[in-house]
């Protein structure tokens, strides 16, 4: 999709964040056009999502939707040098590095990249059975995983820790 052939889906632009809400950052590619970097989209830091985004904070964003019939799209934080990552593929036995995005009773979310969020089930965090797996496993914390595998097109991913063979119970 492109909106009047200036914007592509993929592509790094520079923009200006314009405003930040609760659920993300509006920000501004070029004048009139303001697309929503949802927070869910963000690396996961132990301060919030948000933590360091102020309006008028110019950066580099990557291009991933675009409705211009809809007059809407979205952008994610992209990486300084203006470069479109290749995206990250993830197959069983890979191992990857992630940040906590949280924790639950019975796993912790690990943030991949853009779109790419895995479950590291409690039973294989090699963390005793019944402690409290925040103590171990603190939000935005860099960990390093093995994929154990991944289905359903990509929208489940299971991960297990460096050095942990899973055993399922």
């Amino acid at each position: 999709l492109e909106l009047a052939g200036r914007l592509e889906v993929g592509h790094v632009y520079k923009g200006k964040v314009n405003r930040v809400a609760d659920f993300g950052a509006f920000v501004e590619l070029e004048s009139g056009i303001e697309l929503l970097a949802h927070a869910k989209d963000f690396p996961p830091t132990s301060e919030g999502w948000s933590h360091g985004l102020e309006p008028g904070q110019e950066g580099h964003w990557l291009l991933t939707t675009l409705e211009p019939d809809r007059r809407r799209g979205a952008v994610v934080p992209g990486p300084e040098d203006g470069v479109a990552p290749p995206p990250l593929t993830l197959d069983a036995g890979a191992m990857v590095k992630g940040k906590v995005q949280r924790v639950e009773k019975f796993g912790v979310f690990i943030w991949l990249g853009h779109g790419q969020v895995g479950l590291m089930p409690g039973a294989w965090t090699g963390v005793p059975r019944n402690t409290d797996l925040r103590r171990n496993f603190g939000t935005g914390k860099e960990v390093e995983v093995s994929v154990v595998d991944v289905s359903e097109g990509g929208r489940r991913i299971r991960l297990a820790p460096k050095g942990v063979t899973p055993q399922e119970e």
